[in-house]
C-alpha cells in the first residue's frame, strides 16, 4: 500500500560545526532510501521514491544507480525497487 506520507531529512541533520557536508547528506539519503524501501514490500518506483523523500531527481538517480550497481537493491521488471 502507497502513503502520502513523505519523509524528509532533517536540514540539522546535515550540518556539522555550521558546515554542510555533502557526503553526510548523501550518506543519510541512502539510509533514507533503504528506510522507505523497506517500509514497502511491494516496492516502489523511481517517481514515488523521489516524491516520499522529496529528493531532486538527478540525486536520486544518482544514488538509487550506485546501490543498484552495488547489489544493495534490484529493480523489477514493473520498475519497482
Amino acid at each position: 500500500m502507497v502513503t502520502t506520507n513523505q519523509v524528509s531529512p532533517n536540514k540539522s541533520s546535515f550540518v556539522e560545526d555550521g558546515r554542510s557536508s555533502a557526503s553526510v547528506k548523501s550518506a543519510l539519503r541512502v539510509l533514507l532510501i533503504i528506510e522507505v524501501l523497506a517500509d514497502e514490500q511491494d516496492g516502489l518506483t523511481f517517481v514515488q521514491i523521489c516524491e516520499r523523500l522529496n529528493l531532486p531527481k538527478s540525486s536520486a538517480y544518482a544514488l538509487l544507480q550506485t546501490m543498484k550497481e552495488r547489489g544493495h537493491l534490484d529493480l523489477d521488471k514493473s520498475g519497482r525497487y
